[in-house]
């Protein structure tokens, strides 16, 4: 009798530690995909940007862009040097400029950035912590990615210079 418990507890420790082992790569495969996504979404984004860039003076495009919050920002720069207080300067909506699009995850210590074919303005772009962005806290209790979505309107203003704008 004492050996069948000791069956039953070993398959139910055994059956634990494989369901949570399961559970980890699963959660392992999907970061790596939102991870992929966004990178995605960023390269998309830059190549709006260029093709807004090679139009005329006036000409615009509107495109939605999607932020994960495991992301730290996306500016522009005219440097790929790491940017300070991001958080305020997503919640103030504040601008940013230069000639280079920059994507830093909060994971890693330097941004990723890409050259642009004309210096663009745009706002720092991220997903603000749940705390302060109530839509967040509320696709977290919805059990929905925590994504903060945004409009953009890209214009060429000058000969070699676009805005971003979020509407």
């Amino acid at each position: 009798m004492p050996a069948n418990w000791l069956w039953v507890i070993g398959g139910i420790l055994i059956a634990i530690l494989a369901i949570t082992v399961v559970a980890r790569l699963l959660n392992q495969v999907a970061t790596v995909s939102q991870r992929q996504d966004m990178i995605n979404r960023f390269n998309e984004l830059h190549s709006i940007m260029e093709s807004v860039c090679l139009q005329e003076v006036g000409n615009s495009r509107k495109t939605k862009f999607s932020v994960y919050d495991f992301v730290r920002v996306v500016y522009v720069s005219g440097t790929n040097e790491v940017v300070d207080k991001v958080m305020e300067k997503v919640k103030r909506k504040e601008m940013g400029s230069g000639d280079k699009l920059c994507l830093q995850f909060k994971d890693e210590d330097t941004p990723r950035c890409v050259e642009l074919s004309c210096k663009a303005t745009m706002p720092y772009m991220g997903a603000l912590p749940e705390y302060i962005d109530i839509k967040l806290f509320v696709k977290r209790l919805l059990g929905e990615p925590l994504v903060k979505d945004y409009t953009l309107s890209i214009e060429k203003v000058g000969g070699k210079e676009i805005e971003v704008v979020v509407e």
